[in-house]
């Protein structure tokens, strides 16, 4: 339902919370407010002839939204300009918050408001949002409102970076582990014998059985000091 908001010389203004415009009926003028200012003059108009915080208006126009208290002054500048308003309609409660007189407001219909012309844009601007929903810093006139969208989906790449650098860490240790097990059993099972003049070495476990040498057995390996350690016994 639209609200009628008369002032003392009876001058009238229509108020219609759908299409967030206040039509001026003694000008024919249509001013229009952002969707924020919309929401704060609407808590107003619901709370009419009582006082209203600061913080339930920056609530109302601003809902799950981080705002500085500019931006509740900015909004009420801007609704007080489409009023022609110096302070008899939206008194300033100073120190509180402010306060819509209920002698200027009844309820009422009026469907010419949506034929109304000279349609102005109100003072401040409604922040935007970038098309991919990035986080964006929104501008209110001025002052600059940090969004914080996407935190819940920052955290999770947190972890999920910390989960990948953990288990990058665990392979890296195991590798090294593995390399160091296989290098020191290579080392206990070395062993050499003395052929021909010549030291031979091998893992071989028979290495120490060279009986049968002189009938024609032969032990094939590598001299002591090379880089592989391979040793076989061929008949």
């Amino acid at each position: 339902m639209s609200s009628l908001i008369r002032e003392e010389n009876m001058h009238s203004y229509i108020f219609d919370r759908l299409k967030k415009t206040i039509f001026n009926n003694s000008t024919g003028e249509v001013s229009k407010l952002s969707i924020s200012e919309s929401m704060v003059l609407s808590h107003l108009i619901e709370n009419k002839g009582n006082e209203v915080t600061k913080s339930d208006l920056i609530a109302a126009g601003w809902p799950m939204r981080v705002v500085g208290p500019n931006s509740l002054t900015m909004a009420i500048k801007a609704i007080r300009q489409a009023l022609s308003d110096k302070g008899e309609i939206i008194e300033t409660l100073p120190g509180k918050g402010y306060m819509l007189h209920s002698g200027f407001i009844e309820d009422s219909l009026d469907e010419k408001i949506g034929d109304a012309p000279n349609v102005k844009d109100s003072a401040t601007a409604e922040p935007t949002v970038s098309e991919n929903n990035d986080p964006v810093a929104r501008f209110y006139e001025g002052e600059e409102v940090k969004s914080i969208p996407h935190k819940k989906e920052n955290v999770i790449h947190n972890k999920k970076t910390k989960l990948v650098l953990i288990t990058l860490l665990f392979f890296i240790y195991a590798l090294s582990f593995f390399v160091s097990f296989v290098f020191q059993s290579h080392q206990a099972s070395l062993e050499c014998i003395t052929f021909d003049g010549k030291v031979v070495c091998s893992t071989s476990g028979h290495i120490g059985d060279t009986s049968g040498l002189e009938d024609g057995e032969y032990l094939y390996g590598h001299y002591n000091g090379e880089a592989e350690a391979s040793f076989k016994k061929v008949e």
